[in-house]
């Protein structure tokens, strides 16, 4: 994430955005309308008010996620064991959950199937997230 440059104003945030909206739509033949904020809304890098963009996204039709689980693996978790084990110890905590991963982390990716597996034996289901989708947001700030 180039923090400085995608948070140095709103317009930066949305010329960001309407790049990465076009080489998806490119790829896939439609512009989603779901996002997470690098950092998350609650970040606190760049000059914009992380509240006033994500009244400022909502507004133009977008749906943001947040995440209520975090793998730690982008601070903390440092293998496999300490991913799957702070996923799944969080998950068993919640009714809904949204996990934090990132797959530029090979003991990320060498977790997942296990979490998988875990979540399945402990009567989890996975379902990808739409317009629909129950919302899961810190609190941003201003």
């Amino acid at each position: 994430h180039k923090y400085g440059q995608i948070y140095a104003s709103e317009e930066a945030y949305f010329q960001d955005l309407y790049a990465i909206e076009s080489k998806i739509a490119a790829q896939i033949g439609s512009a989603p309308k779901l996002l997470r904020f690098p950092g998350g809304s609650s970040n606190n890098v760049g000059d914009v008010s992380m509240r006033l963009l994500t009244e400022a996204v909502e507004a133009k039709g977008y749906k943001y996620f947040d995440w209520n689980v975090d793998s730690m693996d982008a601070g903390g978790a440092s293998d496999s064991d300490e991913v799957f084990y702070n996923v799944c110890s969080s998950v068993a905590r919640k009714r809904s959950s949204v996990v934090l991963m990132h797959d530029t982390k090979g003991y990320t990716v060498e977790a997942i199937e296990r979490i998988i597996q875990w979540c399945l034996a402990n009567g989890y289901t996975f379902l990808p997230l739409d317009m629909n989708s129950p919302g899961c947001h810190h609190t941003p700030r201003t």
